[in-house]
């Protein structure tokens, strides 16, 4: 079993700021132009039967990041 089933609104939060980061790079490609609050916006979408699974798939790459950050983080702990 995965850590994520373990702990799941961990894994909830890495997927959003990865969903997050992948639409802040579009922002700087210059792709799209977005509002203040889109982090809200985001919660909201996650939630959505289907579409967050969407979401989730659209931006592997940037939650792959971010999970691999947060376990960084974990062995720079005493």
């Amino acid at each position: 079993m995965s850590w994520a089933s373990h702990n799941p609104e961990k894994w909830d939060e890495i997927c959003k700021q990865g969903i997050c980061d992948k639409l802040y790079k579009m922002t700087f490609d210059g792709l799209i132009d977005l509002e203040p609050g889109i982090e809200d916006v985001v919660d909201v979408l996650y939630e959505v039967r289907g579409i967050g699974q969407k979401l989730v798939e659209w931006s592997i790459e940037e939650i792959n990041k971010r999970e691999a950050d947060y376990w960084s983080s974990k062995g720079d702990r005493p």
